[in-house]
């Protein structure tokens, strides 16, 4: 049995992971769990993009890992708002102010971001990207998920994520940024670590 270590102290994201990656072949295990510290507060940008900023944390603890480190990072992309939300969507402030930043505007073209960093001591790290286009709603709509999952309706849909997490539709499903990169990542795994 191989082990993959998540850069996260976030109980929540590992277990998000589990659910997400479902090797039978290799066990999860994070930061957390095995006491190691990563280089910035969780919610902190570290880099000017998501891609920086899943490699630094992934990197960050390969010297203190022997094997595979996975780090995460996703954003929210609102082409209205070029310079806003993005790589600092954590910061922005939630769907309410964005919403208001988007009042009165025809464009709600939007798409969610995910990229996975895997990395080893000795080994060049390796980046598997998804996105997901779609718009931004009028208003609040639903109750699971988190973050912007309450006003972002995915290309092709009606409903927010939230909305279609409330109805039950499978995580990978609605979370199609997130499933696209884990499933590059899984192909990687089995066949090449």
């Amino acid at each position: 049995m191989k082990t993959l270590l998540i850069a996260t102290h976030n109980p929540g994201k590992l277990k998000d992971f589990h659910n997400l990656i479902g090797l039978t072949n290799w066990t999860l295990t994070s930061a957390a769990i095995e006491g190691l510290t990563l280089p910035l507060e969780p919610d902190r940008t570290m880099g000017a993009t998501l891609e920086s900023n899943a490699t630094l944390k992934a990197e960050s603890l390969t010297g203190r890992w022997d094997g595979w480190v996975m780090a995460d990072d996703s954003g929210l992309f609102v082409d209205a708002l070029p310079n806003e939300l993005g790589v600092d969507t954590a910061l922005y402030g939630g769907p309410d102010r964005l919403l208001q930043a988007l009042e009165g505007t025809s464009t709600r073209e939007a798409a969610f971001g995910c990229v996975l960093a895997l990395a080893k001591s000795g080994c060049k790290s390796l980046i598997f990207i998804g996105n997901d286009r779609g718009h931004i709603a009028a208003e609040r709509r639903g109750r699971s998920g988190f973050g912007y999952d309450s006003v972002f309706v995915g290309e092709g849909q009606v409903k927010t994520n939230a909305e279609r997490l409330d109805a039950g539709e499978a995580y990978l499903a609605v979370k199609r940024h997130r499933a696209v990169a884990v499933g590059q990542l899984i192909d990687y795994l089995q066949t090449n670590a």
